[in-house]
């Protein structure tokens, strides 16, 4: 049955779905740029659409068991799913997202520059109040030299919002041991930012093993592409609800 996902534009994701990913098989794709007139009055109708179509239509916000939702699932005309988690458990959905070719030739030219060993470190920042509270930057600083001292040779790719916390570690270490994306812009409300976040996703998705904020699922998402582990870098005094270290 065909999928039809609503991308909308806004401030924090100011990209269309195109110039990120390869559109699936089957999936269409209404686009709404929230920072325009033409796209608020849009979004207004298509929510009001889906406020109506939600009173005739089953609506999941979670696929718990797929063998169960199934039959009801073909038997509805339109099935509407709506959720801010994750939406099944099983993270092979995430195969389904391939990079257009000219990231995907980037995205590899990093992989081979990171070897099989590398090791992912996303810093979350700007204002993300919670992360830049109980993460630290020392904290990662310790992460970091705990890899050197068991193993020398480690290299590590830093993935983060603020241009000041990549300067300090790259200073601190030298970019031959922190690896980072050059010339990033760390602006999200347009194209080119939110393209160099999607590199530094899928390359800290090819290290071996990441090292993630409090409260950010970035690092998390990208540890289920490939199923690697993932821990989150806390402060001792952090309430708690992470894999602290």
């Amino acid at each position: 049955m065909p999928l039809i996902v609503y991308w909308y534009l806004d401030q924090g994701l100011g990209c269309r779905f195109e110039k990120l990913f390869i559109t699936p098989i089957r999936v269409r794709l209404i686009q709404s740029d929230l920072r325009t007139f033409f796209g608020k009055c849009r979004e207004k109708l298509i929510k009001r659409l889906i406020k109506w179509a939600g009173g005739y239509t089953p609506t999941i916000s979670k696929l718990e068991n797929i063998e169960a939702e199934k039959d009801r699932i073909r038997k509805a005309r339109i099935t509407r799913i709506k959720s801010c988690t994750a939406f099944y458990g099983n993270g092979r959905f995430i195969q389904l997202f391939k990079p257009i070719p000219v990231l995907q030739a980037t995205i590899d030219t990093y992989k081979e520059k990171l070897g099989a060993k590398a090791i992912g470190i996303h810093i979350r920042r700007t204002d993300h109040e919670e992360a830049i509270k109980f993460s630290p930057l020392e904290e990662f600083e310790r992460v970091i030299l705990q890899e050197i001292e068991a193993n020398s040779q480690a290299v590590i790719y830093l993935a983060t919002d603020d241009p000041q916390v990549e300067t300090t570690l790259v200073s601190k270490f030298s970019p031959n041991r922190i690896i980072t994306q050059k010339d990033k812009p760390f602006d999200r409300s347009n194209s080119e930012g939110i393209q160099a976040a999607l590199i530094d996703f899928y390359c800290l998705a090819n290290c071996c093993r990441i090292y993630g904020s409090v409260g950010s699922t970035f690092g998390m998402v990208a540890a289920k592409v490939y199923n690697i582990p993932i821990k989150v870098v806390s402060r001792n005094d952090f309430p708690g609800g992470v894999d602290k270290i």
